[in-house]
């Protein structure tokens, strides 16, 4: 490391964060490669769980994403991200690594549908309950007795 760049971080405050190993990517891979085998092959729950909770933060990237992008105001962030978790975690019981599609290319195809199907059925629902206020209103007012 340079001088100006410790002095920076010595300011800073950041010099024992930059000090810290950084996990090499190899290390990461085999760790996660471990973890889908344990899920996979034994069923081990405990790997089912690490998994999950590694890829959280993808599933709230993606909803983040969809939410940005949406066109309705009908529904909260927090429903996005309830579709997106739900979708991850379904991923993460179906993914199968033979296939040779990494994970997260996988459960953002799983999450992107899984949104926009319980967009269309909030949507749908939100449509439907409207109608049938306005149908039952109309119809309560010329109701023989």
């Amino acid at each position: 490391m340079e001088a100006s760049t410790e002095v920076g971080l010595a300011a800073a405050g950041l010099h024992e964060v930059a000090s810290q190993e950084v996990p090499d990517d190899l290390a990461v891979e085999a760790q996660e490669a471990a973890l889908w085998s344990a899920w996979i092959d034994a069923k081990d729950q405990n790997a089912r769980e690490a998994l999950i909770k590694r890829h959280h933060g993808f599933a709230r990237i993606m909803a983040g994403k969809m939410y940005a992008r949406r066109v309705t105001e009908e529904a909260e962030f927090d429903e996005y991200l309830q579709l997106a978790s739900l979708a991850m975690i379904e991923s993460v019981d179906r993914y199968e690594p033979g296939r040779g599609a990494s994970f997260r290319t996988y459960a953002s195809h799983r999450i992107t549908g899984a949104i926009l199907n319980g967009m269309e059925a909030i949507s749908e629902r939100g449509r439907q309950l409207a109608l049938k206020r306005r149908v039952g209103l109309a119809g309560s007012k010329e109701r023989p007795l």
